[in-house]
């Protein structure tokens, strides 16, 4: 007998490696078990033992299982079941149905559904047995023996009676009726309980480019064996609107990053600059171009430049941040991003352990930035209101719209210049002293005389600077101009005393035109 039992399982074993040959995963399986024993797992004198063992660590065991329940799962299964046979036990289930829908409905009655009559009762309705038709019922006590819902119930369980042969046959049965219904796939939440049943599902409408549904691992609240905390993360479809253009690379401009200058290089230069020849010059554009490229020249020097445009960077941190906090903030990052790919329980220690130093550092250093403010509040009143204004105002950027599209920066600014363009001068004034003296009449008019200029009053008014204000238009910042204006007072003194005596102001410099067609409108009503 155990002969022939083994006999079977042999013929079972070589039917199956047969069947698993056909299938896809059968060379990417072979090649893996080439490379097994080709290693140094396995043992030659203990050869079947050292590779059962290697196969179970590298997890070939667990996929040549899942192969053969595959296979087993495809195959056609022949219906052994009679028709016959199937409809009997159809019609107990239906008879079973009815049994039981009478007994609910006596129940309801208070009536017997069958009992023995007394003999005085039998004798009584054979006596009466041609006048019981004669009786008046009340047929509201009573109601039907079955409902719709028990015949569809018995008929979802008429399934597996036809007999089909081929895969691709259709399978007419109740239980395999075409409902349409949300998929697994569509369900979202593959995250199980204790029990290893998902109870919580994940449902997403249009408007949603995917859902990803995952095990929070920070959990606001208890977590409950039965339905444990999930992390969903969405990706959202974006609007059916045009999309602005990219930004050209005019968009794109070069500003200096003095927080990495080299000051004592820079006014050092400054200080040795040669401004004889701008004395000399008597217009005042060419002075203040001759100004501006010899600046120029040494901040590019002893400054490196940024790079800045339509594209911002992906986080705004608060003001209190310090560097080395940043750093291990976007540590923590990466390190979540390795832990989530690999699921290793190492990688969640390294994470976790970075994450516990970030916080410890953000409670530090907001304390510490507190007790600064609180310090430095009699004599720096506008570092408290800059910490007030970052905890009012939103990080995300303001956005226009025109008829429901987004406009991008040259889009806005010639919008507005298009709607307040009637407010601006179509021409070009002129400033003339002799045409102000005729406006003036024979009485003359109020006049106001400007001497020249001296080089120490100018040196007075640029020691006045604000070195906190923001940079103009030419980058230069104003504290550079205060500490350098010992060197700047002479050459800005001769372009003042050139303006005044000439009656014109500059155009040089940053143009700051708002362009509308072949026209140009200026800022402060120059065209």
């Amino acid at each position: 007998m155990e002969g022939i039992k083994e006999e079977s399982i042999h013929h079972t074993a070589v039917k199956l490696a047969d069947e698993i040959k056909n299938l896809s995963i059968y060379k990417s399986f072979y090649s893996d078990v080439q490379k097994l024993v080709s290693s140094n797992n396995v043992k030659k004198e203990d050869f079947k033992q050292t590779l059962q063992q290697a196969m179970k660590e590298k997890g070939l065991d667990t996929k040549l299982r899942n192969t053969v329940f595959h296979w087993v799962r495809t195959q056609n299964k022949q219906s052994k079941i009679d028709p016959l046979t199937s409809l009997s036990k159809a019609s107990a289930q239906w008879e079973k149905r009815i049994h039981k829908s009478l007994n609910s409905m006596c129940s309801d009655l208070e009536t017997s559904l069958a009992k023995i009559r007394p003999q005085s009762e039998q004798e009584e309705f054979a006596d009466k047995w041609n006048e019981l038709s004669t009786y008046s019922l009340d047929l509201s006590k009573y109601r039907p023996v079955y409902a719709p819902k028990d015949f569809l119930e018995v008929l979802l369980t008429l399934s597996g009676y036809v007999p089909y042969t081929r895969e691709d046959e259709p399978k007419w049965e109740f239980a395999h009726l075409p409902l349409q219904v949300k998929t697994l796939d569509q369900l979202h939440n593959f995250v199980r309980n204790s029990n290893g049943r998902c109870l919580d599902l994940v449902l997403s409408t249009g408007g949603i480019a995917s859902v990803t549904v995952g095990l929070s691992e920070e959990p606001l609240v208890p977590v409950d064996a039965h339905h444990p905390p999930l992390a969903v993360r969405l990706r959202l479809r974006p609007p059916a609107r045009p999309a602005p253009l990219a930004p050209s690379r005019d968009s794109f401009c070069k500003s200096w990053n003095f927080y990495k200058a080299d000051f004592r290089s820079l006014y050092s230069a400054i200080a040795n600059i040669d401004w004889s020849d701008l004395y000399l010059i008597r217009d005042a554009n060419e002075a203040v171009d001759v100004l501006y490229s010899r600046l120029n020249k040494e901040i590019d020097k002893f400054v490196p430049k940024k790079g800045f445009g339509a594209y911002k960077n992906k986080y705004i941190y608060p003001d209190w941040y310090t560097a080395d906090l940043i750093k291990d903030i976007k540590m923590k990052g990466r390190l979540h991003k390795e832990y989530k790919a690999s699921g290793c329980k190492e990688d969640y220690l390294l994470f976790a352990k970075v994450r516990t130093r970030v916080k410890e550092k953000i409670h530090r250093d907001y304390s510490a930035y507190q007790d600064k403010l609180q310090r430095e509040l009699a004599r720096e009143p506008k570092s408290f209101w800059r910490f007030v204004k970052s905890r009012s105002k939103s990080s995300n950027k303001s956005r226009l719209e025109k008829d429901g599209t987004a406009l991008n920066d040259e889009e806005c600014a010639t919008e507005f210049a298009r709607y307040f363009h009637s407010v601006y001068c179509d021409r070009a004034p002129e400033l003339s002293a002799s045409q102000a003296s005729r406006a003036g009449g024979s009485e003359g008019a109020a006049r106001v005389h400007l001497q020249a200029l001296a080089p120490a009053a100018v040196s007075d008014a640029l020691r006045a600077l604000a070195p906190k204000r923001a940079v103009g238009p030419d980058g230069i910042p104003p504290y550079l101009v205060r500490d350098c204006r010992e060197v700047l007072a002479g050459p800005l003194c001769h372009i003042y005393n050139i303006c005044l005596e000439s009656s014109t102001y500059p155009d040089s410099g940053a143009d700051p035109d708002l362009k509308i067609g072949d026209g140009q409108v200026k800022k402060g009503g120059f065209a």
